[in-house]
C-alpha cells in the first residue's frame, strides 16, 4: 500500500472502503476497497474527510486481488454463464439458463490443492435455474492434505488447520481434527467442541439444513440444532445429511426409512437407500430401481431409474439404464 493525497489518486486502486456516516441517515462504503478513483470522485472523497488515501502500489510477483480473481473467473468460466462484477476480489459467476450444473472434478481438485487459494463451487451433475449463483462466498483452502479457512480474497482467517471442513448456507462451518468433529460459526468461534465422530453430508455437500444437522457419536446418528444441542436421545445405525425435511435413516438391517425432528420413524425402513426428504419428496431405491415417494411413503415417481437424486429448486436429475441423463420438472407430477 501507499499513502498519497486525495488529488493525485485518480486512476489508483482503493486498497479499503471509504465509509461515510451522516447520523441518523446513512453509515455505509460509498467506495468500496478495489474502486478505481476518477476525477469525479475526488469532491466526494473530500467531503468525506478523506484528504490522503491509500492506494495499492504495483510490485515485481504481486496481483491486486481484483486481478486473482479475473484469473480464477478465467479459468472457471464456461458457456451458458456470465460473471457478476469484481468487488473485494470477488466474481461470481451466473447461470444463463436452466440446465445440470457439470464440474470437472479432476481439475478442481488440482487447482485447490494449491493451497492459499480455492475454487468454491455448488455441487455437479445438478440442476440450476437462469439467474442462480455457481460461485461460493467463503473459500476453505487445501494444502498437503489439510484445510484452512480463507476470506473470499484468500486471506487466511485462522491459523488453525484441518483434516476435513464443510461450510454451510447458514455460516456454520464443521471442522474435523484428531478424527472428531466440531462447529464453528461464522466468526470462527467453537460453538462446540470436538465431539462427534461423524457428520452426514447432503446433496449440496453441506451439514446443516435451515437450523438442522445429522450427526453421529459413538452411539449412532442423530439430529442437532445449530447450538450443537441433540434434538433427542435415540440414535441410529446409519442416517444421511439433511435435505431439508424428514431425513433418511437406516435400522440394523441395513433398510431405509425416514424420522422427523424429533426423532421418530415417519416412514418404515424398507428401502434399500435413500436419500433424505427435500421439495416434499424423497428419492429412494426399491427393488433395485429409484423412484420418488411423498411424505406419507406413497410412491408419487415410479421406480425406474438407474439412479436419481433429490430435488432442488423443483428440479431433480436421473439417470436410465442406457445411462442416458434427464431432469425431472416436480410441476408436472402430483406428489400428493
Amino acid at each position: 500500500m501507499k499513502l498519497v493525497r486525495t488529488e493525485d489518486a485518480v486512476g489508483q486502486v482503493l486498497c479499503h472502503d471509504i465509509t461515510q456516516i451522516i447520523p441518523g441517515v446513512v453509515k455505509d462504503a460509498v467506495f468500496r476497497k478495489g474502486h478505481i478513483v476518477t476525477e469525479e470522485d475526488i469532491p466526494v472523497l473530500l467531503s468525506v474527510g478523506k484528504e490522503n488515501l491509500y492506494i495499492w502500489e504495483k510490485q515485481e510477483g504481486m496481483l491486486h486481488e481484483n486481478e486473482a480473481a479475473e484469473i480464477l473467473r478465467q479459468i472457471c468460466q464456461g458457456e451458458h454463464m456470465h460473471p457478476s462484477g469484481v468487488k473485494e476480489g470477488k466474481i461470481e459467476l451466473i447461470a444463463d439458463c436452466e440446465g445440470v450444473l457439470k464440474i470437472n472434478t479432476e481439475k478442481l481438485n488440482a487447482v485447490n490443492s494449491l493451497g492459499e487459494m480455492m475454487i468454491a463451487s455448488r455441487h455437479g451433475n445438478f440442476p440450476v435455474k437462469t439467474g442462480d449463483k455457481i460461485a461460493g462466498t467463503r473459500i476453505i483452502g487445501v494444502k498437503d492434505g489439510k484445510y484452512g479457512i480463507y476470506s473470499n480474497t484468500f486471506i487466511r482467517q485462522s491459523e488453525e488447520n484441518y483434516e476435513d471442513a464443510h461450510l454451510n448456507d447458514n455460516g456454520m462451518i464443521l471442522v474435523k481434527q484428531s478424527g472428531k468433529w466440531a462447529i464453528l460459526d461464522q466468526n470462527l468461534k467453537n460453538v462446540t467442541d470436538f465431539v462427534f465422530t461423524d457428520v452426514a453430508v447432503n446433496s449440496k455437500n453441506q451439514v446443516f439444513s435451515g437450523n438442522y444437522a445429522v450427526v453421529a457419536d459413538e452411539n449412532g446418528y442423530f439430529l442437532i440444532d445449530q447450538k450443537g444441542k441433540a434434538c433427542f436421545e435415540k440414535r441410529f445405525p446409519n442416517a444421511k445429511g439433511m435435505e431439508g425435511g424428514y431425513y433418511a435413516v437406516a435400522d440394523e438391517s441395513g433398510q431405509w426409512g425416514f424420522a422427523d425432528e424429533k426423532g421418530e420413524l415417519v416412514v418404515p425402513c424398507q428401502y434399500v437407500d435413500a436419500y433424505s426428504f427435500s421439495n416434499q419428496t424423497a428419492a429412494v431405491q426399491y427393488a433395485g430401481k429409484w423412484g420418488y415417494i411423498n411424505r406419507y411413503g406413497n410412491m408419487v415417481i415410479d421406480a425406474q431409474f438407474s439412479t436419481a437424486l433429490p430435488f432442488l429448486n423443483g428440479k431433480a436429475m436421473v439417470q436410465d439404464d442406457q445411462e442416458n441423463i434427464k431432469v425431472l420438472e416436480l410441476r408436472y407430477f402430483d406428489t400428493f
